[in-house]
């Protein structure tokens, strides 16, 4: 019976282990999520995306690239509104333009943000 109990003891201890260090993966992630939005805030307006009212809706996208340039990193990011739900490479290279980097930067997502007007995206509200 105490070998049991033990047992179980130590299984518990490894399964709180593993939740735990799956707990401080999440945070890291959202804590560096947060930094970089902060660090590259910025609302594109791109060719191909006329300025509309509040009340259109557009498709909204979160772009990050990472370029490197004389063995310099540089990340960034962009948030794009297009009619269109589907992305072409033509909007990709033109939001990397967006972004500051060059066309040869390496896109690390393309988050879709989902539909919604020009003042609900720039707003911290919903």
């Amino acid at each position: 019976m105490i070998d049991n109990v033990a047992n179980f003891i130590i299984s518990l201890n490894a399964n709180l282990l593993l939740v735990l260090i799956l707990c401080i993966l999440i945070v890291f992630s959202i804590a560096v999520g947060t930094n970089f939005i902060m660090m590259n805030n910025k609302l594109a307006k791109i060719e191909g995306c006329a300025e509309s009212s509040h009340t259109d809706k557009k498709h909204y996208y979160s772009f990050a690239f990472i370029e490197i340039v004389d063995n310099k990193e540089t990340t960034a990011s962009v948030y794009v509104g297009y009619p269109s739900k589907y992305v072409s490479v033509a909007q990709i290279q033109a939001a990397k333009e967006a972004a500051g980097v060059g066309e040869n930067a390496t896109m690390l997502s393309c988050s879709y943000l989902g539909k919604m007007s020009k003042g609900t995206m720039g707003s911290r509200e919903h």
